[in-house]
């Protein structure tokens, strides 16, 4: 909060592409605003904001999201719930079937098209079971919603991750590509537009500034050369 007070009240705010995204994200959703008040927005390596932008305005589901929120939901029980062995079965659960959907991928490190995962039976299978165990745990903690404040925000997250395993396991739009990855033992399941052109023109309509895009990717081109006073270049 105090980075955002001091954000508001100076004249000249730096920050790199990835924060900028996200304040984009989160206004959208209601939040965020860091940047609301800019007169001029002006967006060096300019060439590289697609793909930057393509990861904030996606879906994106990663292994570690998972096995993070199964470890928090094991710690805040023992803290708040220990009347309640469930939660913990459901945690446990959660964490094996992220663990079983990571090694149907194989080895190596890759990126991959959704039909290979959807292609393999196991993987299908073992996609399903994530999505149970995911949403199992979320009603686990839902039921024991407001009995401490670290359970609640587990809750939060686990019907957030929820919500975006329905995305991912729905028919895909027309606009979207649907992929996964996979290094070391982590798995990232992604949906991603084809464009994010749209999003940002969306941003222009909104905002009452000047946008300026910059980028030295065509530097090394070499440049055209005229003979003074023809219009017709020399090659």
């Amino acid at each position: 909060m105090a980075a955002r007070r001091e954000a508001q009240a100076a004249d000249l705010v730096v920050v790199n592409h990835h924060l900028f995204c996200a304040d984009l994200a989160l206004t959208d959703e209601g939040f965020g605003e860091i940047l609301s008040g800019a007169d001029c927005f002006i967006l060096d390596e300019a060439h590289q904001l697609p793909e930057v932008a393509a990861g904030f305005f996606g879906v994106l589901v990663s292994g570690r999201q998972l096995l993070d929120l199964a470890r928090n939901t094991e710690l805040e029980y023992r803290r708040e719930a220990g009347d309640a062995p469930e939660l913990p079965e459901r945690a446990a659960g959660l964490r094996l079937a992220a663990q079983d959907l990571r090694l149907c991928l194989g080895e190596g490190d890759r990126r991959g098209p959704w039909q290979d995962l959807i292609g393999d039976p196991e993987s299908v299978r073992a996609l399903a079971a994530l999505v149970r165990r995911l949403q199992s745990l979320a009603q686990g903690l839902q039921a024991l919603e407001g009995r401490g404040k670290g359970l609640d925000p587990c809750f939060g997250r686990a019907h957030e991750h929820a919500a975006r395993m329905e995305l991912l396991t729905a028919p895909v739009a027309a606009d979207q590509v649907r992929w996964f990855g996979i290094q070391d033992r982590g798995l990232r399941l992604h949906q991603t537009p084809f464009e994010v052109a749209a999003v940002f023109r969306q941003q222009f309509e909104r905002r009452c500034s000047a946008w300026v895009f910059t980028s030295a990717l065509q530097a090394f081109r070499k440049p055209t050369r005229y003979r003074r006073g023809d219009d017709r270049p020399l090659g």
